[in-house]
């Protein structure tokens, strides 16, 4: 007697085979890709219909890979029509199966709903990367991936059926709900934003076995977000593509649907951005995990956007801190980082940061009101215009806060207004690593035709400035958010190699020793993701050599 199991599998060959649109496609681009003498897998073969097709296309020989006991019937359908001597048949998983020679195709059907729920990826890249020749051909060659954000009461339905069943809660139940997707005839209608694509995967060069995304949607209609709805594209051959879409011919895979755990109200403007991370539950297994998270701005739905001149500024203060402290993690306890304040000149903003630890980067005496009015210490304020007015320098040497000179010029200026009195500041030199001008040339500061910072072309002349003014104390190190060629070295230990210093934000290094191939204790890591000024306690390279050669020692006392 047949096992429940095996009777529901048996239905689903059916709705396989009776596919129109899928068995169409895969024929003719079978008989497109094959070609005469090949060996194939055949990849998840079931009743092994597309190894059968690849032998009338002129195939010499299928090796029929399928861990299910639909292989048996495989066999028997073989030697019905007269195919057994030009079959192998392997029954068990493709991750035992081996090959005395590579083959030439790998030919698979274990798509799901969404593509790739079936643990695809993990088991096609084995194969391709084991079974495969290095000149074989793949079929399907490509997937494309599609989101789009839905009102669907059956979804919402299923979610609601485990809060409680005969007055028992069942509520943990949701968890699993939501950690699945679940075939689904999604239509147009049911959409409430335009579809995404969430990730294109290259079958023939994807490496990663796991996908994930974060997409932005503008909710077009008023409703209740039940959930998220994806599809795919498979290419199989040139020319020759399977959609799923709502709007394309129906298939047996129908669409995927990801609940959510609770609906949420939606108005045409607002906005919903979703995560989704998908991937297999184990290396051996057909089943993925999900993890879909979405967050909803509903402003309009909840009428802050009332009125014809009514605007809403929307900050995610949880992502920023997470940023933050990802940069902080990154860099020893000692360094200063300054987010800049052009980047966001809103005073919640900055108190927040500055509540996180974070110093602010000052462009004006306008942006220094700011930061102390956020209530940033003056020490941790930092002072960096290319152009400073005699009058922002003098206020800022009162108030104590770090200066980044830019020039010789700015240095003449700063060292007038000392003499009339000290100063608690601690002030610093631009450098131009002349790094090359990266992706945005015209807005570059970091190469030869930039006028930001004194280039390293005469070492000499910058040391001769550190021995005139005593006060010097600092170095200011900026490749500026336009990016650059390579990325900047500020030290590094020959035990380590090269450290990378930020690649949109300033470091400082207070003045001290400096020994060439001299391994330094503790090498400066990390990388700055937001614009900003970084300032590093401890070492110095006042040597001023290629950044790529130094490595520092401790800093001495400045006398």
């Amino acid at each position: 007697m047949a096992s429940r199991k095996q009777l529901q599998l048996f239905d689903d060959h059916h709705d396989m085979l009776a596919d129109g649109v899928r068995m169409r496609a895969y024929a003719e681009a079978i008989r497109k890709t094959v070609q005469p003498g090949d060996r194939v897998v055949d990849l998840g073969a079931g009743l092994g219909i597309l190894g059968f097709l690849a032998l009338q296309a002129g195939a010499a020989h299928v090796y029929a890979v399928e861990k299910t006991d639909s292989i048996e019937l495989a066999r028997r359908l073989a030697e019905q029509n007269g195919l057994s001597d030009r079959v192998t048949f392997f029954h068990g998983s493709s991750t035992d199966f081996t090959l005395d020679e590579p083959a030439d195709l790998l030919l698979s059907e274990t798509l799901g709903s969404f593509g790739v729920e079936e643990n695809t990826l993990a088991f096609t890249l084995d194969a391709r990367r084991r079974l495969l020749s290095p000149q074989g051909r793949m079929l399907p060659r490509a997937l494309r991936l599609w989101l789009a954000p839905i009102c669907l009461e059956q979804a919402r339905a299923k979610v609601e059926f485990w809060r409680s069943v005969q007055g028992l809660d069942f509520s943990p139940a949701i968890d699993e709900l939501v950690s699945r997707m679940a075939p689904a005839d999604i239509g147009v209608e049911h959409l409430m934003a335009a579809p995404q694509v969430f990730a294109d995967v290259d079958l023939r060069q994807h490496e990663d076995l796991a996908l994930r995304n974060t997409l932005l949607y503008p909710i077009q209609r008023p409703g209740t977000l039940h959930g998220v709805a994806g599809w795919f594209q498979v290419d199989l051959a040139p020319g020759i593509l399977i959609s799923t879409a709502p709007n394309a011919p129906s298939t047996h895979w129908r669409q995927a649907v990801f609940p959510l755990r609770e609906p949420i109200e939606v108005a045409a403007g607002d906005y919903l951005e979703v995560t989704l991370a998908i991937g297999p539950a184990g290396p051996r297994s057909d089943d993925t995990v999900v993890e879909l998270s979405c967050r909803c701005t509903q402003a309009v739905k909840d009428g802050w956007l009332a009125g014809p001149r009514r605007a809403v500024l929307v900050h995610d203060l949880e992502r920023l801190g997470r940023r933050l402290k990802a940069v902080q993690d990154a860099f020893p306890d000692t360094t200063l980082h300054a987010a800049a304040i052009k980047a966001q000149p809103v005073g919640s903003i900055l108190e927040f940061l500055v509540q996180q630890g974070a110093g602010l980067e000052a462009a004006s005496l306008e942006e220094v009101a700011l930061a102390r009015a956020a209530g940033c210490p003056a020490d941790r304020i930092v002072f960096d215009s290319p152009a400073k007015t005699e009058l922002e320098l003098a206020q800022s040497l009162a108030w104590g806060i770090r200066i980044n000179a830019d020039n010789p010029a700015e240095l003449e200026r700063i060292d007038k207004l000392l003499a009339q009195g000290p100063s608690d500041s601690v002030i610093g030199l631009r450098l131009n690593p002349a790094l090359g001008a990266g992706s945005i040339a015209t807005t570059s500061v970091a190469d030869r035709r930039s006028r930001f910072g004194v280039t390293l072309d005469d070492p000499e002349e910058v040391q001769a400035l550190y021995a005139r003014y005593p006060w010097l104390t600092a170095v200011h190190l900026h490749v500026g958010s336009q990016g650059c060629t390579s990325a900047p070295t500020c030290c590094s230990a020959p035990s380590t190699g090269p450290t990378t210093g930020p690649t949109s934000s300033s470091c400082w290094a207070p003045r001290g020793s400096c020994a060439r191939d001299r391994p330094a204790p503790g090498p400066w890591r990390g990388r700055s993701a937001s614009a900003g000024t970084c300032w590093r306690g401890g070492w110095s390279c006042p040597s001023f050599r290629p950044a790529t050669s130094w490595s520092c020692a401790p800093s001495a006392p400045t006398p």
